[in-house]
């Protein structure tokens, strides 16, 4: 009896170390940002941030809004621009009235314009090309995204996944979307973000509404796996307000691959509106979410005692040789803290680079 007695303590121990071993292998390695460099994208255009900035070559773009001129701008990595080139305002060949998604292939310039539901490309000196019209087919086409020589679409409604013919616009192929019609005030965003990955040949959509989850699709569609992170509680819902703006927690705005990784902002933007139709920024923190594509798991996270919270957009806009690339744009304490402290109303947005491991 005592011999069972002392070999059931001995279980019951070495059960209390497994489990305890097997949750710490489940946290994710908290990482402090090893920032490399920080500067101001001047004049970026405001809105859409987080999907009209992007790496490409070892360049960084973004895009800047003047007056009446919206502006393509590549810097490289130090901040010092390397060239740029102008879309005037307008409805017309070769214009554009809202920056929604900007993309560079292949040395050509895609500017998606939500407005005028329209597609527009530019060579890298800013010479129109051609562009191409979306049909109500297609629903409110929110964000797009090569892989190879395919182009992908994902829409607010009708369309979750979609494939278009580049020359044409035609629809080739699609996943409904769980909206039909048009999203009602109230409705929950169903999605929100796309990209893909050259290294692993899937689909990302990434849901901007709470529960935290990216999902993982094969270029014909089928869902393979969903990064998740998080607790349901932690958030208020993104919902749609009077004519298509949304309110709540942004969760998952843009993403960033590397050959092993996602790396994707913990929160993307807080947007409240109250009773009076006012709205309300709260702070949240600066945090990127880091997921191994091996174990499906998140594996680290990033965070920043220099820029500790904000208030606005903040997004992950590529990667590039060890190196991912933030964008932080608005107000509040880490903004203040790139601009050197100065404290003003303007809307600003930074560009910060930092190591990976």
């Amino acid at each position: 009896m005592k011999t069972n007695a002392v070999l059931f303590l001995f279980v019951a121990v070495v059960s209390l170390f497994a489990l305890d071993g097997c949750g710490r292998a489940e946290k994710p390695e908290i990482i402090e940002m090893n920032i490399l460099k920080s500067f101001e994208l001047k004049d970026i255009a405001g809105g859409n941030i987080a999907c009209t900035v992007g790496v490409y070559n070892d360049t960084l773009y973004y895009t800047r809004r003047t007056g009446d001129v919206f502006s393509i701008v590549f810097t490289d990595f130090e901040g010092n621009e390397i060239r740029h080139f102008d879309i005037p305002r307008g409805k017309g060949p070769g214009e554009a009235i809202m920056a929604m998604v900007v993309k560079v292939k292949d040395d050509i310039v895609y500017f998606y314009d939500l407005g005028l539901k329209r597609l527009s490309r530019f060579d890298l000196n800013g010479r129109f090309l051609d562009s191409i019209d979306y049909t109500p087919e297609t629903g409110i086409i929110i964000f797009f995204a090569f892989l190879n020589d395919r182009l992908f679409i994902h829409s607010a409604n009708n369309i979750y996944i979609g494939e278009i013919d580049p020359s044409t616009g035609r629809l080739l192929r699609s996943l409904p979307h769980p909206i039909q019609g048009m999203p009602e005030v109230g409705t929950r965003l169903i999605g929100g973000m796309m990209d893909t990955d050259p290294y692993t040949n899937e689909i990302y959509v990434g849901h901007a509404c709470k529960p935290y989850r990216i999902e993982r699709y094969d270029t014909d569609f089928n869902l393979l796996g969903t990064f998740t992170y998080g607790k349901d509680k932690e958030y208020e819902p993104v919902v749609y307000q009077d004519h298509l703006r949304i309110a709540g927690d942004t969760l998952v705005n843009s993403l960033a691959v590397d050959k092993d990784y996602v790396y994707a902002p913990h929160i993307g933007d807080r947007e409240y509106v109250d009773q009076n139709n006012h709205v309300i920024r709260p702070e949240y923190p600066i945090e990127v979410y880091a997921f191994s594509k091996k174990s499906g798991k998140l594996t680290a996270i990033y965070k920043s005692s220099t820029l500790g919270v904000t208030q606005g957009t903040f997004g992950t806009a590529g990667t590039s040789d060890g190196k991912l690339v933030l964008i932080v744009s608005g107000f509040g304490h880490a903004v203040t803290s790139l601009s050197g402290g100065i404290d003003d109303p303007k809307y600003r947005g930074y560009a910060v680079v930092i190591e990976t491991k």
